[in-house]
Formats: C-alpha cells, sequence, structure tokens
C-alpha cells in the first residue's frame, strides 16, 4: 500500500466519523439530540444566532413515551406521554399546543422564528 493509499483511507475515516458524529447516526442507539440556537438582537436591530440548549431525547418504542433532559441541567427527567413512536428517527409527540417530534432524523417544532435547530457542526463552529 502506497503512502498515498493510506492518506485517502484516512480521510475517508475521519469524514466517515465525522458524518456518524454530526447527523447523529446510531442505528443501535435509542437516544437522539437537538441543538437550538436563539436568536439575539440588540438595539440597532443587529441580530446574531447563539447556542442556546441541547436537548436529549431517549425514545421507548414499547410505551410510546419519550423521555427528555437538558444537558445543562440534566436533573429533573421530563417525559412525553402523549406520542406516537416508530423509532428514534420517527416520532411525535404533544408539547403544549404543539407538536415536536422528528420526521426521518430532523427534528420539527413550531417554537417560533426566535429559534432554530442546528447540526453539531454549526453549534460548534457558533461555539469557537
Amino acid at each position: 500500500m502506497s503512502e498515498d493509499s493510506g492518506i485517502v483511507i484516512w480521510i475517508i475515516l475521519i469524514a466517515v466519523f465525522w458524518a456518524i458524529w454530526n447527523y447523529d447516526i446510531a442505528p443501535l442507539s435509542d437516544e437522539i439530540s437537538v441543538l437550538i440556537q436563539k436568536k439575539e438582537c440588540d438595539e440597532q436591530k443587529k441580530c446574531r444566532w447563539d447556542n442556546y440548549r441541547e436537548i436529549n431525547y431517549k425514545i421507548n418504542t414499547d410505551t410510546h413515551e419519550v423521555v427528555y433532559w437538558y444537558s445543562d441541567k440534566k436533573w429533573p427527567l421530563h417525559i412525553h406521554d402523549e406520542c406516537i413512536v416508530l423509532d428514534r428517527k420517527h416520532w411525535s409527540c404533544k408539547f403544549g399546543e404543539t407538536k415536536i417530534g422528528f420526521d426521518d432524523g430532523d427534528f420539527s417544532a413550531d417554537f417560533g422564528e426566535e429559534y432554530r435547530f442546528v447540526s453539531k457542526t454549526q453549534w460548534w463552529k457558533n461555539k469557537l
């Protein structure tokens, strides 16, 4: 194996591991996370997106319940029990007057225009 082949293999491995990390690809896991940014505006109406909160969800397909907690505050745990659950990337729950959940791995919720849901890469890029 030439040195160029070794470099290509390393690049491919790094790309695969990055994709697994960034897109939360873990087929045997029953947990999934959502990263939320909040729009902050100053007096001059200049706005920026700040990292707001990470929410972790543990999906139970047997009981159709979703337990969640915030990364910055792991206790108390919260539960959504009005849910329809197929698997960790396909579920929806009633949350107050709105519905939240994942549709084919994409988080869906209507928390208003001041919030958006981002990938881990966007989250960490904003942190740096």
